[in-house]
């Protein structure tokens, strides 16, 4: 039974951790795209393309 508890323990601390890295994933696009909009560089455009590439391959919307 405790085996059976310790395996229920490193999953949830697995998915845990996936969702904490997926959430930071997508706070670090935020702050891309705010960096992006702030900032009055030729390229922006280019940049925010290639974001929006990242988001549509990592989620398959």
């Amino acid at each position: 039974m405790r085996r059976h508890s310790f395996r229920l323990l490193c999953a949830l601390i697995i998915r845990f951790l996936c969702k904490l890295a997926q959430f930071l994933f997508v706070i670090k696009l935020i702050c891309i795209l705010f960096v992006d909009l702030i900032s009055d560089r030729e390229n922006a455009g280019a940049e925010r393309g290639k974001v929006e590439v990242v988001i549509w391959s990592t989620y398959g919307i």
